[in-house]
């Protein structure tokens, strides 16, 4: 994103009262999860900054909750509360695409479960670990995450919203769709000034 966006992002947050606090910080990060070209994003409400958990855990009821996004809890402990938000439909078509289930297999997903069963599945393994193919159901192409994991997450080619090990110009264009998602929510909450 460009910085003088992310400056902009920054200035316009911090005076704000801790629900749009919140409220916006989330938007803003799933903007690309509202216009579609994301299946989920996971947010991380931890308590070292403006105590975003003490946040998430009294407004959460309130969060705007429409048609196309869904939000379960996937992970929590005493200082943070991990949250997939998801597009049901494009997740349900990222998670059962031929290519992604079948490397999802790997870790107990069936192509006959449900969403819901897949997501259930999520929350166990990091249970255990951290389940990497997350990475499948946030958008990243199941190659990258495959090179990730092989790679313990060294030897990427670029790195962005994830770590890209092939197709560098895709990746590129991905990411440029994420930051216009951004820069849309921005403009259209009226706190983008162009300078």
């Amino acid at each position: 994103m460009e910085s003088r966006i992310g400056i902009r992002y920054a200035e316009i947050i911090r005076s704000m009262k801790d629900k749009d606090y919140l409220f916006y910080a989330v938007n803003y990060a799933l903007a690309p999860v509202e216009k579609g070209i994301k299946p989920a994003s996971v947010l991380n409400f931890s308590k070292n900054f403006k105590d975003m958990y003490g946040l998430w855990k009294r407004y959460k009821s309130d969060f705007y909750k429409n048609n196309m996004i869904e939000f379960v809890t996937i992970n929590i402990n005493n200082d943070r509360e991990l949250v997939l938000f998801y597009n049901n439909k494009i997740l349900e078509s990222t998670i059962y695409d031929e290519k992604n289930m079948e490397f999802l297999k790997n870790y107990g997903y069936r192509k006959n479960m449900s969403l819901d069963e897949c997501i259930m599945i999520l929350r166990r393994r990091f249970d255990e670990e951290f389940p990497h193919e997350i990475g499948v159901l946030l958008g990243i192409p199941v190659r990258d995450v495959e090179e990730f994991i092989k790679n313990s997450g060294r030897n990427y080619l670029l790195s962005g919203y994830w770590k890209v090990y092939h197709d560098v110009d895709r990746a590129l264009n991905i990411f440029k769709a994420y930051d216009m998602a951004k820069l849309d929510f921005i403009i259209q909450n009226g706190t983008y000034v162009h300078k």
